[in-house]
């Protein structure tokens, strides 16, 4: 039983491949877990809810309404 001269090579390329894959996993995973997404928005907060504008109840103008197809 002769064993190949290239298998302990051939294990060592795929294990520092694996731990290359699975070091770049943890990279990306503690990357998104510290960058969670936050954004700004400029809206009103919902503590003054009389202050904001409510478009419904604007009464029409007698202006004809375009459509748009």
């Amino acid at each position: 039983m002769e064993v190949d001269p290239t298998l302990p090579l051939n294990t060592g390329v795929i294990a520092v491949v694996f731990i290359t894959l699975l070091t770049v996993l943890v990279v990306i995973i503690v990357y998104l877990y510290k960058n969670k997404g936050t954004y700004l928005t400029y809206e009103q907060s919902n503590t003054e809810p009389d202050v904001s504008v409510q478009m419904e109840n604007v009464p029409p103008k007698g202006e004809k309404e375009e459509y748009f197809i």
